[in-house]
């Protein structure tokens, strides 16, 4: 068997502790979901199947940590606006929902540094 096939396949740390960082990572999503702290939160389970599968697949690259967490830091942002954009404007291009979740952004900050509340 190639090394890079075994690499993925039989991983040095097994697959036990990510199946259950997959059950830790999906009841908490399905917990927030299901409390309905906030609306439009039907994107948790995506994002935390997402963030298991890329942190497993960088977790088992040969790369540096040097590399890899930058890189993860990165694709974890891409993914928490593809998501959190797809959920509040799903009608939108991309660079659109970009757009308007950095308005959102910045009305929050405003809120919040005046000594209000913003949910």
């Amino acid at each position: 068997m190639p090394e890079l096939a075994r690499r993925f396949l039989r991983p040095r740390e097994g697959w036990l502790g990510f199946a259950l960082l997959l059950v830790m990572l999906l009841s908490l999503a399905w917990s927030v979901e299901r409390a309905e702290w906030f609306p439009q939160v039907d994107f948790m389970v995506a994002l935390a199947l997402t963030g298991a599968i890329a942190g497993a697949l960088l977790g088992l690259t040969r790369l540096s940590v040097v590399l890899v967490l930058p890189a993860s830091a990165l694709l974890g942002t891409a993914a928490v606006l593809y998501y959190v954009g797809a959920a509040f404007y799903p009608n939108l291009a991309y660079g659109m929902r970009l757009i308007l979740l950095r308005g959102d952004a910045l009305d929050w900050t405003r809120i919040v540094l005046d000594g209000g509340f913003a949910p």
